[in-house]
């Protein structure tokens, strides 16, 4: 999805109540210092037991998990905002996790609409979380498969020294149009707050212009401006997520990939069901269509 898609997007008839999360796993105590923040609002809630549920199905020992809401959903988990707009709301679900859980060092970002459909590579990643660790890195990301390798050093990083070594982990050159992509991207916390600082102070609200790089004319502080890197894992999703611009993602029904779970079924039916509404709507225009034709023709005879 492009963030922060359209409020468009409703559940058809009962389809809401079909996808329940199983019960929630404990936190993998050896991960106490990194937090996942699925991001979400009021108008995409529905989608979140879902997504909630894809994640215990496809990796079950993620680290701790919050929900940011600016709606009703309620929850150990879940960190409401008032904010509506993306970069202030994000600056209040950190600063939350920060007190919540104050060894929390990196943090996840996930949109909803970002929930794995197949098995994480859950070993892969721990062993980049510790070269991240190891070499004070400020960011990562995983972009879809496929995506965006244009803008990476076929050369991995040496940044991270041998800790980041065969691990697939590359430069994101400073140049690329989504340098702060919000495609699950994993964040030191001191670092992202930062960034949301920045973005703030010179009047970036939304989320497309929070993935965007700083311009180069701006004076932003150097606490702002640290590496990226991208690892050449895919994240197990459709590009652009489930959504795009604004609309289901019709991947769910032309990409074959991913099998059945919890939020793939969801947007599925939640789509098909919209299709069948529409379709309706069309014969009944064309009924109406049809008598007012009638109707006319009987006043000219």
């Amino acid at each position: 999805m492009t963030p922060g898609a359209s409020a468009d997007i409703q559940p058809g008839g009962t389809v809401l109540q079909q996808a329940q999360p199983p019960a929630a796993r404990p936190a993998d105590p050896g991960r106490d210092d990194i937090a996942i923040l699925m991001s979400t609002y009021r108008k995409h809630e529905w989608i979140v037991p879902a997504a909630r549920a894809n994640i215990e199905l496809f990796w079950p020992d993620h680290p701790q998990l919050y929900i940011l809401t600016d709606g009703e959903l309620d929850g150990d988990e879940v960190i409401r905002t008032e904010e509506r707009e993306f970069v202030a709301a994000l600056q209040d679900g950190v600063a939350e996790i920060r007190r919540r859980q104050q060894q929390v060092r990196y943090i996840y970002l996930l949109l909803e609409d970002l929930a794995p459909l197949a098995p994480v590579d859950d070993d892969r990643l721990r062993r980049v979380e510790n070269a991240m660790k190891a070499g004070n890195g400020a960011y990562f990301y995983m972009p879809w498969a496929g995506a965006h390798r244009h803008h990476v050093a076929k050369a991995e990083t040496g940044l991270l020294g041998e800790a980041g070594a065969g691990l697939g982990i590359h430069d994101v050159g400073e140049a690329y149009p989504f340098y702060y992509s919000c495609v699950v991207a994993f964040w030191r916390v001191d670092y992202f707050l930062a960034v949301l600082s920045e973005k703030q102070r010179v009047g970036i609200t939304d989320p497309w212009g929070f993935e965007n790089p700083f311009e180069k004319d701006l004076d932003v502080k150097p606490e702002a401006k640290q590496p990226h890197f991208f690892i050449d894992q895919p994240w197990p999703t459709y590009q652009s997520g489930l959504f795009l611009q604004g609309q289901i993602n019709r991947a769910i029904v032309r990409d074959r990939r991913f099998g059945p779970s919890p939020a793939k079924d969801l947007v599925y039916q939640t789509y098909m069901s919209q299709g069948s509404i529409l379709e309706r709507l069309k014969k009944r225009a064309s009924r109406l269509n049809h008598m007012r034709k009638g109707m006319l023709a009987g006043v000219g005879s």
